[in-house]
């Protein structure tokens, strides 16, 4: 048998990890059982051709979407349906995709991600009009028209922002962060000068700013105001990514490895965490670099202290990032939490410092210093990382705004209810904008049930005579049962309820499960809520699973059973 799998592996030139994979033994074992009832039979009979194969790939994917439909029209009935949309390009077919991830909370409080499609753009631009006219053809196969009952997230592309203007849209905070760091270190900039010149060599003017002046400069755009000393740190920053790339195609990754040290990482635009991973893989195998580089005579101009202050510097939004990507939680109420934490961390040195040593989960023998924060070389900041530790806090204040569906996520979490650390005006905003959703919720099902019973009165009855108007109706207050029941009085209601903190979960919708009949009109809020995703990581997942499928090996398959295999793998794993 292994050498049947291994002969399988060299000819067909397969990964070795493929006799792992779940799907491979779940075909084998069935295989087995077949053999073991119906005895030695030919394996002809039992596999199917390439052809059958994808024409029921075809038919099992319009069977589950037919299945997902009632999941998806509930959702969309409670406002509980959230959409992730973004675009996507192929580089091995140059074929453009419009992926769409779906969030949604079920009835019984569970929530689930699917990825819907990967539907094929066509070859036009993608302007926000075709992006939405795109958007509703995708749609119309899981019969969602009306995009007023959804909710999206999606990055800040002006493509993007202009086609859901008129719907209810929030940004992906993990791109935002992504851009206050690219900002911060004017990669962008960097970038264009890269490809300017061959020279990667950042200027170091003597007639610059001095660093007396560095907290006036931390809201400048371009390089050329940038104080000396953190221009030094940049041209670490560019050294580093030098480094990375002469060993990857050099092929010196294996050596690396072998002196104890690890693969060296990358940093791509598009892979929001692949800076600091960069850094991390360059501080983790510092000794092996300099080892191996030295046995090839090669050299490097990286200062360690320089890298391992970047990484200290960047590990609050690592870790807030790989928080809010989260796929089988709630990660709504994470931003308030997360960007109050990161705000806390650079606030100063200290605070940093402070962080780094509750947060980071691996040592070095090349440490330069020690975490208790009593070493010299830790005594005083440098003063170019302070540059870009104060550049970092001044554009999160400047770039990331909250949103009251942020405070919302918050109140309605039973850990985070009472919005610690929020001032009082917050506080009350965001208890007017729980009250409005909860007073939508009613209204609907006021409205809901009265068309119910005036479709059944008018089939029994002769319409009742019209009511006279009296003078002053139109100011009345009316039933005060009616407009200030108990229904409204549920948000005071729960923030007031006495709860040990020890029991309750991480995860706020096991808590209105359980709750729903104490707090039903609060429930359902909390239900349209959670079902928001903090970012839209759930798509770009998607688009990373549609590289792995067409591949240079594999560019024959169609875009639309692309599509289909991507909603298949997705409607599987949830």
């Amino acid at each position: 048998m292994k050498d049947l799998l291994v002969r399988w592996v060299c000819q067909d030139m397969r990964p070795f990890a493929v006799v792992d994979d779940v799907g491979f033994r779940e075909f084998s074992q069935r295989c087995i059982s077949i053999g073991a009832q119906y005895g030695n039979i030919d394996v002809n009979q039992v596999l199917r051709s390439a052809h059958t194969i994808s024409s029921r790939t075809h038919e099992l994917a319009d069977k589950e979407r037919s299945r997902l439909k009632e999941l998806l029209a509930d959702a969309l009935q409670n406002g509980s349906l959230c959409l992730c949309p973004d675009l996507w390009t192929d580089s091995n077919q140059q074929c453009s995709y419009l992926g769409i991830s779906a969030s949604f909370v079920d009835d019984k409080y569970q929530l689930h991600s699917i990825d819907l499609c990967c539907h094929p753009f066509p070859n036009v631009k993608k302007t926000a009009e075709n992006i939405f006219m795109e958007m509703g053809k995708a749609l119309e196969r899981f019969d969602i028209f009306d995009l007023t009952q959804v909710t999206f997230v999606s990055d800040r592309g002006a493509n993007f922002v202009k086609a859901l203007q008129h719907f209810q849209a929030y940004s992906c905070t993990a791109h935002r962060l992504n851009n206050i760091v690219k900002r911060c270190f004017f990669i962008n900039e960097a970038k264009k000068n890269e490809e300017d010149s061959t020279s990667t060599e950042v200027s170091f003017d003597d007639n610059g700013p001095d660093e007396e002046d560095v907290d006036a400069l931390i809201d400048i755009n371009s390089l050329s105001d940038v104080p000396k000393k953190a221009l030094y740190i940049l041209q670490n920053v560019i050294e580093c990514k030098k480094l990375v790339k002469y060993v990857k195609q050099s092929g010196i990754n294996k050596e690396i490895k072998e002196s104890g040290g690890i693969s060296l990482k990358q940093s791509t635009a598009v892979r929001w965490l692949s800076f600091v991973n960069l850094l991390e893989s360059i501080d983790r195998s510092f000794l092996a670099i300099k080892k191996v580089l030295a046995n090839k005579k090669k050299t490097f101009a990286i200062q360690l202290d320089v890298v391992q202050g970047l990484v200290r510097l960047l590990l609050p939004f690592k870790e807030l990032i790989i928080k809010l990507q989260t796929g089988k939680m709630p990660s709504l109420h994470y931003v308030l939490i997360g960007i109050g934490t990161l705000q806390s961390a650079l606030s100063s040195f200290d605070s940093l410092l402070e962080y780094e040593k509750k947060n980071k989960k691996y040592s070095c023998k090349e440490d330069l210093c020690s975490l208790d924060g009593d070493e010299p070389r830790l005594s005083d900041e440098d003063e170019g990382l302070r540059f870009f530790r104060l550049r970092l806090l001044h554009l999160i204040k400047e770039m990331f705004k909250f949103q009251q569906i942020h405070y919302a996520s918050n109140m309605l979490h039973p850990k985070y209810r009472h919005l610690k650390k929020t001032g009082s005006h917050d506080k009350h905003s965001c208890k007017s904008f729980i009250r409005q959703m909860m007073r939508k919720i009613v209204d609907q099902e006021k409205s809901t049930l009265t068309s119910s019973s005036c479709s059944s009165s008018n089939n029994l009855y002769e319409p009742s005579p019209k009511k006279i108007k009296h003078f002053g109706e139109d100011y009345e207050t009316g039933n005060m049962s009616d407009e200030y029941e108990e229904d409204n009085d549920e948000l005071e209601r729960f923030l007031a309820k006495r709860l040990n903190i020890l029991d309750l979960p991480d995860n706020p919708l096991d808590f209105w499960r359980n709750h729903r009949m104490e707090f039903p009109i609060l429930a359902k809020v909390s239900r349209q809520v959670f079902s928001i995703p903090a970012t839209s990581a759930a798509v770009e997942r998607t688009f990373s699973a549609g590289g792995n499928v067409v591949t240079k090996r594999r560019t024959n398959i169609k875009p639309e059973q692309l599509n289909n295999v991507l909603f298949l793998r997705s409607y599987y794993s949830r």
